[in-house]
């Protein structure tokens, strides 16, 4: 579905289909990621991008494995809940805005009412968060009050480390009860792929 999405526009405008992605490999650790917030902490890592790429392959595997080696097939909203989550946790650049596209997904997939503490609980880091990165960019754009870096860097991981929670909550959940979530063995992908939809009417 990927390529046949992407496929015409890479044909027809390779450059513009291309810049997205130039960008992202071009650019420096930037706001609300992890990387930067390290930086700010005076752990200088250079050839951030082997790291966030190497970050990124090593999810991969392990989403991979936790999808297809158990015999569990979770939802399709807590699959693109775990990925989303991760790659942007890992990425170098992760906006407060983007918590708009993880709330509807992790409400859609929670499946008891024991995933909801950990729910607020990430919720209360997206808080600290956005009351953190205001304060720090009126310091940084030259205001005579605001965070200064040490304490913006550890409201960043506070994020970071909130939102990793609630995908652990989510993937432990579906480990400790397969029998919710159990299916046969995933013998061919399109076994995956259908079988993320059967919890949708």
């Amino acid at each position: 579905m990927w390529s046949a999405i992407n496929a015409p526009v890479f044909l027809t405008t390779p450059q513009g289909w291309w810049r997205f992605y130039g960008l992202n490999l071009d650019r420096d650790a930037d706001w609300g990621s992890i990387w930067y917030a390290l930086s700010l902490l005076g752990i200088n890592m250079s050839h951030i991008n082997y790291f966030s790429i190497l970050s990124l392959a090593v999810i991969a595997v392990l989403l991979a494995l936790y999808l297809f080696d158990f015999e569990i097939t979770p939802s399709l909203s807590q699959v693109s809940f775990i990925l989303m989550a991760t790659v942007l946790c890992f990425g170098k650049v992760y906006s407060p805005q983007y918590v708009l596209w993880l709330v509807p997904l992790a409400i859609l997939g929670m499946r008891e009412k024991r995933d909801v503490p950990a729910f607020w609980i990430w919720q209360g880091g997206e808080v600290i968060y956005h009351l953190a990165i205001w304060q720090h960019l009126a310091l940084v754009s030259g205001a005579h009050f605001g965070l200064p870096d040490g304490a913006y860097a550890i409201a960043t991981l506070i994020r970071i480390a909130t939102t990793l929670y609630f995908v652990s909550v989510l993937v432990r959940r579906n480990l400790a009860n397969p029998s919710k979530a159990r299916r046969r063995a995933h013998e061919r992908l399109a076994d995956f792929l259908f079988g993320t939809a059967e919890s949708y009417p």
